[in-house]
């Protein structure tokens, strides 16, 4: 846990390999590079109350993985959109009884590189349910030259479990696709 700390003039601020959680609360990241780096799997009501400011990456950069845990992953909104670097999954691995959940709270920006998407569930494994919940959330492109492919909803998204309320989609091929 790292609380009302300044970072300030670093390649990164903070840099979270696959295997650490960190838990950011109330700092300042101020010209720095890269001030949060980490993975999707280890984002759950872990940054919030942080303030972004002329950081060269002035965003939450987020690494390719899968969320694969049965339980509600709380993505906050923290004052800087979240930039999905790799492709994000939300699908529980080999128990059709349990569900991974991706929870996007009111005001959270996400903004994905050009090839990569977000995941709901798997599209040939019934064993691999997922489900998406978003309000208020805007999705949208990082850059300006390209549209992100979408929001994929596989087979086996947890329809029951799973919405998007309220919320902008812009510049995505599909924006969101349903099979």
């Amino acid at each position: 846990t790292i609380t009302n700390s300044t970072f300030r003039y670093n390649d990164d601020g903070v840099e979270a390999n696959s295997g650490s959680e960190p838990v950011l609360i109330g700092n300042t990241f101020i010209e720095n590079a890269r001030p949060v780096s980490l993975y999707p799997f280890r984002i759950d009501s872990s940054l919030y109350d942080n303030t972004y400011l002329d950081n060269t990456k002035n965003y939450i950069e987020v690494h390719l993985g899968t969320l694969d845990q049965n339980k509600v992953y709380d993505w906050l909104a923290d004052g800087a959109p979240y930039v999905i670097e790799g492709d994000v999954n939300v699908q529980r691995h080999n128990n059709p009884n349990e569900l991974s959940i991706l929870k996007i709270y009111p005001g959270t920006v996400i903004k994905f590189e050009e090839n990569d998407q977000l995941s709901i569930g798997s599209d040939n494994n019934s064993n691999y349910r997922g489900a998406l919940q978003a309000d208020g959330v805007t999705f949208t492109r990082l850059g300006e030259d390209y549209y992100w492919p979408r929001i994929y909803f596989g087979n086996y998204a947890d329809n029951d479990e799973s919405y998007i309320d309220n919320c902008v989609i812009e510049y995505g091929h599909d924006g969101v696709d349903c099979v």
